[in-house]
């Protein structure tokens, strides 16, 4: 069943299918996602750590801003079809990297 109307905005899409308190909840994510992305940021100043922070970091808010123009971060099927979900996917691979990050030891030398 193909729609007759796409909204092309994730947001809209997310607030018609969860509501309200799934669009908060949405947004809870998102913060969290950004707050350990400045801890982090702070933590690792050098090397590859700190490129992949600031590098995430930067996707994170390149997401959310794609977020209202096509349904790239959270695709829906009725809009995007499965491939949308190809590009989604390794989006939310390399933000769970942050989350792996952040449980890694840290190094002893000065060099992160």
């Amino acid at each position: 069943i193909l729609p007759e109307v796409n909204s092309h905005n994730n947001y809209v899409d997310l607030f018609s299918q969860v509501g309200i308190v799934g669009l908060v909840l949405f947004f809870w994510f998102a913060a969290e996602i950004a707050l350990l992305g400045r801890r982090l940021h702070a933590r690792y100043t050098r090397g590859f750590a700190s490129g992949y922070v600031n590098g995430m970091l930067a996707v994170g808010v390149g997401a959310l801003v794609l977020m209202v123009f096509a349904d790239w971060l959270l695709p829906f099927v009725y809009n995007i079809g499965f491939p949308g979900f190809q590009a989604s996917v390794l989006v939310w691979l390399f933000l769970g990297g942050l989350v792996a990050l952040e449980h890694m030891p840290q190094p002893i030398s000065s060099e992160q």
